[in-house]
């Protein structure tokens, strides 16, 4: 019987910050968060932030992803700003290069 892939998220917290500048510095990730020490910069700062939720994606127990989920109309000038009020915007970013485009996105 092969193994049920099971997820969990859970809250950042700084002991998440090596990891995700280890995966800031990967080419697919950079290709999205630009400069890997201002992206590192931005994420640490969603920890206290009440307009973005910064969350680790485990597989099995093993972080492969950052998650972070937020509400546009808290931020000035955001472009999603003109949808519906509880609108949310997620964005995900997976970590290994080896996990992308096989289905944990």
């Amino acid at each position: 019987m092969a193994k049920v892939a099971r997820y969990d998220f859970r809250s950042l917290t700084a002991k998440d910050l090596p990891l995700l500048a280890r995966w800031l510095r990967e080419a697919h990730v950079a290709e999205w968060w630009g400069d890997p020490d201002e992206a590192l910069e931005e994420i640490a700062s969603a920890i206290d932030d009440i307009a973005t939720e910064p969350l680790i994606v485990e597989l099995n127990g093993r972080p492969i992803a950052y998650l972070q989920s937020y509400d546009p109309h808290l931020e000035d000038d955001h472009p999603y700003q003109d949808q519906p009020t509880g609108t949310l915007g997620l964005d995900i970013t997976i970590g290994p290069v080896q996990l992308v485009g096989i289905g944990h996105g």
